[in-house]
């Protein structure tokens, strides 16, 4: 696992905790928190990544009183995807680190959206498919210029060429 890898999932998890909850921003920053687990999971064994998943998405479902455990369930799902990919794709693309993100952000508001109860569901026009993808676009351009910015790649090492 790469060091600068791990340094830059803390950091953005910092970040996430800090604007989107500490200073109360919400939707209006980017999912710090789940581009940190995207990162992280094509680190990680499989095993690894849903766990690291789970212990994400329940940090973040800490302060979701109606709809707690959601977030761990789909963040886990995202990590065991995002550790698969590993196998399957070489991300030494921009495109492909944009696309991993754009998908795994959309992949991460549909997940949710069928977990959550009927009654705390929004349209999923307006929800998923309109504010999400929004939101995806958002959070995948950030990805994409703090890989360019720290020099990072999207392959892992352990990835097979």
């Amino acid at each position: 696992m790469r060091r600068g890898a791990v340094v830059l999932a803390v950091v953005l998890v910092l970040l996430h905790l800090t604007i989107r909850v500490g200073f109360g921003v919400g939707a209006g920053a980017p999912d710090f928190m789940l581009l940190a687990l995207l990162l992280i999971a094509r680190e990680l064994p499989l095993a690894a990544a849903t766990a690291t998943g789970l212990a994400l998405g329940l940090l973040e479902d800490a302060l979701a009183v109606l709809s707690f455990g959601t977030t761990g369930l789909t963040f886990a799902l995202i990590g065991a995807v995002g550790a698969a990919t590993r196998d399957v794709f070489l991300g030494d693309s921009p495109w492909f680190g944009f696309m991993y993100v754009f998908l795994g952000k959309i992949a991460r508001d549909v997940l949710h959206w069928l977990l959550v109860g009927p009654g705390l569901r929004e349209p999923f026009v307006r929800s998923v498919v309109l504010e999400g993808g929004i939101a995806a676009t958002y959070v995948a351009v950030v990805g994409a210029v703090l890989f360019t910015v720290t020099g990072l790649r999207w392959d892992a090492p352990g990835a097979r060429r």
